[in-house]
């Protein structure tokens, strides 16, 4: 079984920051016993989850394809 771990993260405006967001969620993989190197991130900027923009989908079409494939255990 795949031992890595799926980690979503978009704000809605290119202007945003998503470091914080990532730090935290690395701070909170860990404390599920997950490693660096076995976090795979989607991230991007301008990911409107109300807009359902193109750059939105993209992502979630990548998660699809995360969680069919095998590779990841959790999301």
């Amino acid at each position: 079984m795949a031992n890595k771990v799926l980690v979503f993260l978009r704000v809605s405006t290119e202007a945003q920051e998503l470091e914080e967001q990532r730090k935290e969620m690395i701070d909170f993989v860990q404390l599920y016993g997950y490693k660096l190197n076995d976090i795979i991130f989607i991230e991007d900027k301008g990911a409107s989850a109300i807009k359902l923009n193109e750059k939105y989908l993209d992502m979630i079409d990548v998660m699809i394809n995360y969680i069919e494939s095998g590779e990841i255990n959790c999301v």
